[in-house]
């Protein structure tokens, strides 16, 4: 949900100082949903559309301008703060130091850039986040990674059009930054000719027919974006994505109007159909946006639903005029108006109190679904009647309403839930479970479907969640949504602590939880409960033929493996490996390896067709939280690699290993695939790096033994999206989407 800056003051401050600043509030918001309809009206009218071809003209002009004259550009550091000039070095003060940027050729560097620094410069920062302006302002979302680390240069990939740059040192606080880096513009071709002689000398022949079939079937599929993210496994650029998830949606979830018909006729047909009451708390919402969320509710193609509305006090006379309006069109549309505002949660509350279906459906006020969205969920609960929560994938609405940033999930992954609200949108959630755990709780706003989630699984077993591989709901990305629920970013962040912090306490999980405002994401730290005498630390060299002597030698709990060339950089290490393990009770555990370039060795490993374990993130810079925050947050993994393993010795009794099991990654997925057979979870955590001296990481693992896969076809379903590439170790679009 949403946040308000002015909803949560206390009743008693100063009466007349809170009621001038929500009357400025309300002033303000009108004000913005005034200028918004006006921007609507201009970029609607006829004389924009007929410019439009003017403007394009333009635009490809400047591009083509830009990438027919490579130029060296001069970036010019300037402080925002945290910072001061020393000898032509910006000295960091604190842990939140910021750069503008500003360029000497009167544009700023964009498509391929390598960045060079000066040599007689040896103690400076040697890795910036660097923020990039598309258009819309600078966000997560648009940070790149610049990484020197020993080299005097570094290629990276900007934007095509680049507004403004922005560079943030807070990830490597009280060092130095140069006054000024040379940025040198490169010629897409030339770069993309030596990546693909790397590539294709660094492939097995056997594997040039499958790249080739797949490249095709990119290109004709997804078009030249889709060709180039697969022959080169990379993520493109945001504003690059988005055109690409853009097409993906017009390709594969745009329902026509026949698909429409057959769906409602289906729906019609389901012999089981569920009452689905829809939860929405409203405050102060424009009419526009309060329109489109209810339509997009009347459009649904399942017809057995209601919309349980609770208006929390609006100030603004449209709200109760609209409601009253829906409620008057539609008997399924039922609405309650609060006589005091009582927040978000106390709203919720109230609407599930109205509630008679047997699931309620989670939905602000603000946001629409897709037509399809209930059915999909029916058909669901029709081939698993004893669901208890089914949850969804979703994306965002720009303010011109175009769809943008899906987050494509996958099965349950309960430690992932820890770090981030992974269920989110669309939760349904059986009505009975969620009376019987209190509904809402007040004090936990900004956070309260969080919360109620975690409450909620802690009483249902895992194979009563269900997932549904599709996006049922888009959620209002604009700056000038109306607020609902907490009253700073701060009280938000500490809402999100308190609920993952009260949540283990429940379980009897001894932990600290902390929240990086940077990463947006918790960060767990379980307590060991034992000392580290009961770890033996294995060390091993590229070969590891001995793994069967070492597991039937060792009298210790646990076992940490590491390689022998490599250098754990938390000093506390195996506790926090320890703890880990022990208040989880999983079967392993592995680390965050950084090879020597420093790039993410991989966020662990994920079964792909063909008898291949895909090393997920592999290649990912350093600084960079990876595909929603995967690359940041401790979560359930389907295997782990051997360097920085940390595993509990009887979990392994019995298990027999043979010649051909000497690669480090093989053992690795043999002992994982022993965990799993003896239903033991294995997690992946960032609270520990390794340092490797190892430079190169291979993409995929082939030839994986088969009892190491023998799950492939379920771990598909429960680890990666069928609408993500399947041997990508990024999250690539697939084009098409696999059958579920």
């Amino acid at each position: 949900m949403n946040s308000n800056p002015l909803r949560e003051h206390s009743s008693s401050a100063d009466s007349a100082e809170v009621r001038k600043l929500l009357q400025e509030h309300h002033r303000l918001s009108c004000r913005v949903e005034d200028l918004e309809e006006a921007l609507t009206r201009l970029t609607t009218s006829r004389s924009w559309r007929m410019t439009a071809l003017l403007r394009k003209a333009r635009l490809l002009a400047k591009y083509l301008s830009s990438f027919l004259s490579t130029r060296a550009h001069v970036l010019t550091f300037s402080s925002v703060a945290g910072a001061s000039l020393k000898n032509n070095v910006w000295v960091i003060n604190t842990d939140s130091a910021e750069f503008n940027i500003r360029s000497s050729c009167g544009r700023m560097p964009l498509g391929w850039v390598e960045f060079s620094r000066s040599s007689n410069q040896p103690d400076v920062v040697e890795d910036f986040s660097l923020y990039v302006d598309e258009g819309e302002g600078f966000s997560e979302e648009s940070c790149l990674h610049v990484s020197f680390r020993g080299r005097r240069t570094c290629l990276v990939r900007l934007p095509r059009l680049v507004r403004g740059l922005r560079l943030d040192a807070r990830s490597l606080p009280h060092r130095n930054v140069p006054a000024e880096v040379v940025a040198q513009e490169r010629y897409a071709a030339v770069v993309r000719g030596k990546k693909l002689i790397q590539l294709l000398t660094q492939i097995p022949l056997k594997e040039y027919p499958r790249l080739i079939i797949d490249c095709v079937g990119a290109l004709r599929s997804g078009g030249w974006l889709a060709f180039e993210q697969q022959l080169f496994g990379e993520l493109p650029h945001q504003t690059d994505r988005n055109k690409l998830y853009a097409g993906w949606v017009k390709r594969y979830d745009t329902l026509s109007p026949a698909e429409l018909a057959a769906m409602q006729a289906q729906a019609r047909a389901l012999p089981y159909k569920p009452l689905l009451s829809l939860l929405m708390p409203v405050y102060n919402n424009p009419e526009r946006w309060l329109r489109a969320a209810i339509n997009s509710v009347l459009e649904q193609a399942y017809e057995n639903w209601e919309l349980c509305i609770v208006d929390d006090a609006s100030t603004r006379p449209s709200v109760r005029r609209v409601l009253e309006e829906y409620a008057a069109q539609d008997s399924r549309v039922r609405v309650l108006f609060r006589q005091e505002n009582g927040h978000i949660s106390r709203a919720s509350n109230s609407a599930l109190s109205m509630a008679r279906g047997e699931f309620v459906v989670l939905m602000d006020h603000d946001d629409v679904i897709p037509e399809h969205a209930l059915f999909w969920v029916a058909q669901e609960l029709n081939q698993y009647p004893d669901a208890q929560l089914i949850f969804s994938d979703e994306d965002r609405l720009s303010q011109s309403g175009e769809r943008m940033d899906a987050y494509f999930k996958a099965g349950l992954n309960r430690e992932l839930l820890r770090s981030q609200n992974l269920i989110s949108h669309m939760g349904v959630y059986r009505r009975d479970t969620a009376l019987r755990i209190g509904g809402f709780r007040p004090g936990y706003e900004g956070s309260q479907d969080w919360d109620f989630a975690l409450r909620f699984i802690e009483q249902v077993p895992d194979e009563q969640i269900r997932h549904i591989p599709k996006v049922l709901y888009h959620w209002r990305a604009a700056p000038q949504a109306v607020s609902f629920s907490a009253d700073t970013k701060a009280s938000a962040f500490s809402a999100a602590q308190r609920c993952v912090a009260d949540h283990l306490a429940r379980l009897g999980i001894e932990a600290t939880v902390t929240r990086d405002e940077h990463d947006d994401f918790n960060r767990v730290n379980y307590r060991p409960m034992l000392d580290l005498s009961s770890i033996e630390v294995v060390r091993f060299s590229s070969r590891i033929a001995d793994v069967q002597q070492v597991l039937a030698q060792s009298r210790r709990e646990f076992l940490f493996f590491l390689h022998e060339n490599s250098l754990p950089e938390e000093e506390k290490y195996l506790q926090i490996l320890l703890g880990t393990l022990q208040q989880t009770k999983a079967g392993a555990v592995g680390a965050r390896v950084w090879l020597a370039n420093q790039t993410l060795k991989c966020a662990g490993y994920r079964p792909a067709p063909q008898g291949a374990a895909v090393a997920v993130h592999t290649g990912l810079p350093r600084g960079e939280r990876g595909y929603f925050g995967r690359a940041a947050s401790t979560q359930e993994v389907w295997a782990v690699g051997l360097d920085g393993m940390m595993v509990r010795a009887e979990a392994l009794s019995g298990v027999e290993f043979t010649a051909s099991t000497q690669e480090p990654d093989f053992v690795a997925l043999h002992l994982c695939a022993a965990l799993r057979e003896n239903n033991q979870k294995i997690l992946w955590t960032p609270l520990v790096n390794v340092q490797s001296a190892f430079a190169v990481q291979q993409d995929l693992v082939e030839g994986v033994p088969a009892a190491a896969l023998e799950d492939a076809q379920n771990s598909q379903k429960l680890w990666h999206s069928p609408n993500l590439c399947a041997r990508s170790p990024h999250y690539c679009l697939a084009f098409p989407p696999r059958r579920p």
